[in-house]
């Protein structure tokens, strides 16, 4: 549904920027091909002439909705040939696929860690009275759950990181692309990487 809105609002404004464009350019060329035409002495030569701009400006608005050739990403200022765009697109792939592959993991890993955590508490609340304490399987139970979740933490922000890195690389080297600014991996407000 919002595929289908963006589309026809993108056909919509390329519609309205060609026909104001076309408008301008008819404002502009009118005075010159009436006063061609009102002049006594105007030859055809003129007036054809005339004619033959504005319908050379016509052709080329209207082929430029068609076959565009290369596009600009917001936050560069060069543009991009369709080849650089298609490797992109398999940059963005790769990437993806593998920070989504690390939060899979990250999933996992956390829900083995809880598993073992609620089993070892479990355990340690079915001592005999009197027995749990702040040592012994209780303290271990959270120590081990402790190090595991620190464990998964920092496994998912260096994969993340080095598949951003690995992006950034790539696509200066294969693609020959500047990234936009929008186009980096996201940091917490200390600074590190957000996940």
């Amino acid at each position: 549904m919002t595929t289908t809105f963006n589309t026809i609002s993108s056909q919509t404004l390329l519609y309205s920027v060609t026909i104001t464009l076309l408008a301008f350019a008819a404002i502009a060329f009118a005075p010159k091909a009436e006063a061609a035409i009102n002049t006594p002495g105007a030859s055809v030569s003129q007036i054809t002439s005339l004619t033959e701009r504005l319908s050379a400006l016509t052709e080329r608005l209207n082929s430029m909705g068609s076959t565009t050739k290369s596009r600009s990403l917001k936050g560069t200022k060069t543009k991009m040939s369709t080849t650089t765009l298609t490797c992109m697109q398999g940059l963005v792939d790769t990437r993806e696929d593998a920070v989504i592959a690390a939060f899979t993991k990250f999933n996992t890993d956390i829900m083995s860690a809880l598993t073992a955590r609620k089993v070892g508490l479990h355990d340690a609340w079915g001592l005999p009275t009197g027995s749990v304490s702040v040592s012994g399987p209780y303290k271990s139970t959270w120590t081990t759950w402790k190090t595991a979740s620190k464990k998964a933490h920092t496994d998912l922000k260096s994969t993340r990181k080095a598949a951003w890195e690995t992006f950034k690389t790539s696509a200066k080297s294969s693609c020959s692309a500047t990234l936009p600014d929008t186009e980096k991996l996201e940091k917490d407000s200390i600074g590190t990487t957000a996940l």
